[in-house]
């Protein structure tokens, strides 16, 4: 049965308080630390520090694709890699958006996946069937990479790639 505190009960409460340590929080993946180094030291892992391509960019993707449906001003040559013998196609894809690994549905509990960051991208040679054109996220060495080639984009590609712009996609290409 809980007591009913006294004027002295609370004044030597304040005898008896003790201090709380604080506790420090990853801003990317939110671990709680004891000290604040180790919290700085766990959110500058993050590659969102280091980004190899940026928003706006057109790499290269090599999807497999032996043809192609979209815009062929998206297409970049038939010198990809190869399948059964015979040279799949490169396209032109724009990186839309660049976000944590699992930003867009991600709760309040610790991930340190979420250190990793995802490229979202977008190319409208390939559409099967869908009006904005192949598109989803990937990492640059992941499930279909992307590299930087020495070859500039068309123009008609640079500014179709203006509207493609800030969105986020939450399949994997």
């Amino acid at each position: 049965m809980s007591k009913l505190l006294t004027l002295e009960d609370l004044q030597s409460i304040r005898d008896t308080t003790t201090s709380v340590k604080p506790v420090y929080i990853c801003p990317v993946c939110k671990t709680s630390y004891k000290s604040e180094a180790t919290a700085v030291k766990c959110a500058t892992r993050t590659d969102m520090l280091k980004p190899i391509a940026a928003v706006g960019e057109i790499v290269c993707m090599e999807l497999g694709y032996g043809w192609t449906d979209g815009e062929p001003a998206w297409l970049i040559d038939n010198k990809g890699y190869k399948f059964h013998d015979k040279h799949t196609l490169r396209f032109w894809f724009v990186v839309t958006a660049i976000t944590q690994r699992i930003s867009h549905e991600r709760d309040e509990i610790a991930d340190v996946g979420c250190h990793g960051i995802i490229y979202h991208v977008q190319t409208l040679a390939v559409k099967n069937g869908h009006p904005i054109g192949k598109s989803g996220w990937t990492t640059p060495d992941g499930h279909h990479g992307f590299k930087k080639i020495d070859i500039q984009p068309p123009a008609e590609v640079v500014e179709q790639s203006k509207a493609l712009i800030g969105q986020v996609f939450g399949h994997l290409l």
